[in-house]
């Protein structure tokens, strides 16, 4: 009787286990099977579009009647808007492929084509203030121009789209260790913590911001992709409410430059960069004149203004005012010192306001120098020179501690840390399909022992590895349910989980909602999910 009851059972397991793969299987082609049938219909979209586009361009620059060209520019700017998302999603079922034969590789001046993009898009908004800078006057990249226009045209795209009149939008340019660094940055909404992780994923469209614009949510996936196939890569930083920075990085071409470009360049380059934030335009004109001959400086006139610069521009030293409008110098450094690239770059309060209360907020704030008005030059200058000279002895101290301990005892660095963990992100994120996906095979593919990997994940992450690759599942599977595109069974499978009953059970516990009704657009089911 135990035999046959254990064979019954087994052969139940066994059937039930197949079941569940071939449930599986078919989840994942029927996701297929959407996605190429809307890369078909896109294509086939392309004729028709373009006997659209090609007679209103024509019907638009003839119209004399004011209304009537008005109608046509909407027609002509939705139908172009229309085109790229075609294109957009014609590109998809290329870039799975990652062939290097998708690039049309040539080397060009990278500073004169972003800048070449910057001036259109700024010509094109005259309610918004751009600022273009680059540390260098040439810098030659190997790259696809196509594929590289799309990236900063898309960044600088989103900058316009999510910030308001009247915001800076800023591009900088600079190199480091054989890399060109491109940074895009805005002073708009920003991107919450929690969707930052997820915005470089396909189809993927941050709540906060889906609401305000129409889109795809492939671009910023398509960018990340352009730039892996160009051997690039992308990173973001971001505060919601304070504005978004996204640092694109390439590497430079090892064709030499001129030897009249090459001097230039490092004329420039040795000199510290200075950011004036200052509302006053005769201060700011006479500190920056008094600046000029040793440093590089730009001016920014209010700190919601001088906050996007120096994301881009990334000063050695700021110098700022505390009244100013829209937002106060104090508020600024706030900010500031919350960003990770800029918590530590040395600033000077130079303000008329002498008071105790504003003097004690700014040493609370870590301003390293408060100086009021009117000042002379000379002081200033010295302030300056004493601040940069401590900076660079602390980093060379820093630097000399690093390698000293390294020699002493082999205990890897933050960085390297940091590194591990992005590596063990992505592994989670390219298998993330794969039910298979356990500890075991994360220490596989990223070839970190299984202790060493534990205790890399429970101090930076705070949780065991199953759990954050359990927690990694979850929240892609929350992306794609907001997105309403597929079914809560097909995306089960999507994220990696062999039954859709233990992902509900999952996702109820992880979230406290169940996911058929996370999907519902009824706020309170939104905030009971945030709460």
């Amino acid at each position: 009787f135990l035999i046959v009851y254990w064979i019954i059972w087994f052969t139940r397991k066994r059937n039930l286990r197949s079941f569940r793969e071939q449930e599986r299987q078919a989840a994942l082609e029927n996701v297929e099977k959407k996605l190429t049938f809307l890369s078909t219909i896109s294509h086939d979209l392309k004729t028709p579009l373009s006997m659209i586009l090609g007679p209103v361009s024509l019907m638009k620059e003839k119209a004399k009647d004011a209304e009537s060209k008005k109608s046509l520019e909407a027609i002509y700017d939705n139908a172009v808007r229309l085109n790229n998302m075609i294109h957009r999603t014609l590109e998809l079922q290329h870039l799975e492929d990652t062939d290097e034969n998708l690039l049309i590789i040539s080397t060009f001046d990278v500073v004169e084509f972003c800048k070449g993009v910057f001036e259109v898009f700024q010509e094109n908004n005259p309610q918004k203030k751009f600022i273009f800078h680059s540390s260098c006057t040439q810098l030659l990249i190997e790259a696809d121009a196509v594929k590289f226009e799309s990236v900063i045209t898309n960044l600088l795209s989103n900058a316009c789209k999510y910030s308001d009149d009247g915001a800076t939008i800023s591009l900088g340019i600079s190199s480091h260790d054989n890399e060109v660094e491109i940074v895009v940055s805005d002073d708009g909404i920003g991107i919450a913590d929690i969707d930052q992780s997820l915005v470089f994923q396909r189809m993927f469209r941050a709540p906060s911001t889906s609401k305000l614009h129409e889109g795809t949510g492939l671009g910023l996936y398509l960018i990340k992709k352009y730039l892996e196939l160009m051997k690039g890569n992308i990173n973001l930083y971001s505060k919601e409410g304070q504005g978004t920075s996204f640092v694109v990085t390439l590497p430079l071409s090892e064709k030499a430059l001129p030897i009249s470009t090459k001097n230039n360049s490092n004329e420039d380059s040795n000199k510290a960069k200075v950011l004036v934030v200052e509302d006053n335009l005769q201060i700011s004109s006479f500190i920056t004149e008094v600046l000029k001959n040793d440093y590089i400086c730009l001016v920014a006139e209010n700190g919601r203004a001088g906050l996007a610069i120096a994301a881009s521009f990334l000063p050695d030293l700021i110098i700022a005012d505390e009244m100013m409008p829209i937002m106060s110098g104090l508020e600024m450094v706030k900010r500031m010192k919350q960003h990770p690239r800029l918590s530590s770059t040395p600033i000077i309060m130079l303000t008329a306001k002498s008071d105790n209360k504003t003097e004690n907020e700014s040493i609370k704030l870590g301003i390293d120098v408060f100086m009021t008005k009117p000042f002379e030059p000379t002081a200033l200058l010295g302030r300056i020179k004493q601040l940069l000279k401590s900076r660079t002895d602390i980093k060379e101290k820093v630097r000399i501690e690093t390698i000293t301990e390294a020699e002493a005892k082999p205990i890897e660095a933050e960085s390297i840390n940091e590194k591990s963990l992005a590596k063990i992100a992505k592994i989670i994120e390219d298998n993330i399909s794969d039910p298979d996906l356990n500890v075991n095979l994360l220490c596989e593919k990223s070839g970190i022992p299984n202790k060493q990997l534990y205790r890399l994940i429970k101090k930076y992450i705070g949780t065991a590895p199953l759990d954050y690759i359990r927690s990694v599942r979850l929240q892609k599977a929350a992306v794609l349910l907001s997105q309403h595109r597929f079914t809560v069974s097909e995306i089960s499978y999507m994220v990696g989980f062999k039954s859709p009953s233990y992902f509900a059970k999952c996702f109820q516990n992880q979230f406290g909602i169940k996911p058929s009704l996370y999907q519902s657009d009824d706020e309170s089911i939104g905030k009971k999910q945030d709460n």
